[in-house]
C-alpha cells in the first residue's frame, strides 16, 4: 500500500490471530495510511509471521488468495475484526470461505487458490524468513529508511512510532506532531515465537457457512472499508 518509490518502507510482520496485531491494524495503521502513506512518504508491506497455530496459517493462506484478487487489505481488516481467541475454530475453512464470499471474491478462483499446496509453503517460508532476521514476535514493524533500518517490536505509542520514522530518515524530530485520538495506550510486550513454523496443511473450504455480518467485523472508522488496492 502506497507509492512504490516512497523513501520509507514499513514491513508489518503479523499473525492474524494476534490480538495486538488487530489493535495495530485498527488504530495505528489507519493513522499511517491517512498521514505518511497518503503523503507519499511511506509504503506499507504486509509480511506473514504465522506462528500461533494452524488457524494462523489457514487465515494467511486465505488472505494471500484474496490478494490474488486485489482484495488483501479488505480481507485482512475483516480477519482482524473477527478474531475470537487462538485456535478456537474461528478461522475454519468454512468461515474463511464465507468471508471471501462476503467481500465479493470469485469463489471458484478462491477455492482453487486455497487448495494449492504452494500457498501454505509460501506462508511458512515467510515465517522462517522472519525468524532469520530477528522478528521473534508480533506485531513487529521493520522500518526501512534511507539512513537506517529499525525493528519495532510490540505495540508502541504513536509518538514512539513517529520517532522511529524520524530516525530511519535522518530527519530532526518535529516540534509538534499530532497524536491520534483516542490516545493509544502501550500494550504489554508480545510473547516470543516458537522456533518451529506451523506445518503447511490447509483444510479444504466449504461454501456452506453463512457470511459474517458486517457488525462482526469492527475495524476503525477509517479502515471499515479499506481500499482493495495493495
Amino acid at each position: 500500500m502506497g507509492r512504490a518509490d516512497a523513501p520509507v518502507t514499513i514491513e508489518i510482520w503479523s499473525d492474524f490471530q494476534c490480538p495486538f496485531c488487530a489493535l495495530f491494524t485498527h488504530t495505528q495503521e489507519p493513522e499511517l495510511v491517512r498521514g505518511p502513506v497518503a503523503a507519499g512518504e511511506v509504503r506499507l508491506v504486509y509480511r506473514d509471521y504465522a506462528f500461533l497455530g494452524q488457524e494462523s496459517l489457514d487465515a494467511a493462506v486465505a488472505a494471500s488468495c484474496a490478494a490474488d484478487q486485489d482484495a488483501f487489505w479488505l480481507f485482512a481488516d475483516f480477519l482482524y475484526g473477527t478474531q475470537q481467541g487462538e485456535n478456537q475454530g474461528r478461522f475454519s475453512a468454512e468461515f474463511l470461505a464465507s468471508l471471501a464470499e462476503f467481500i465479493g471474491l470469485d469463489l471458484a478462483k478462491y477455492g482453487s487458490c486455497v487448495a494449492d499446496p504452494a500457498k501454505p509453503t509460501e506462508i511458512v517460508a515467510s515465517t522462517q524468513e522472519g525468524v532469520k532476521i530477528g522478528i521473534g514476535s508480533t506485531p513487529t514493524l521493520r522500518i526501512i529508511g534511507p539512513v537506517s533500518t529499525e525493528l519495532v517490536k510490540g505495540f508502541k505509542s504513536w509518538p514512539e512510532l513517529l520517532k522511529s520514522l524520524d530516525r530511519v530518515t535522518g530527519r530532526a524530530p518535529a516540534t509538534a506532531r499530532p497524536t491520534p485520538t483516542p490516545a493509544v495506550t502501550p500494550a504489554p510486550a508480545p510473547s516470543a515465537a516458537p522456533t518451529a513454523a506451523p506445518s503447511p496443511a490447509v483444510s479444504t473450504p466449504s461454501p456452506s457457512a453463512a457470511a459474517p455480518s458486517a457488525s462482526a467485523a469492527s475495524p476503525s472508522a477509517s479502515m471499515a472499508t479499506p481500499s482493495p488496492t495493495p
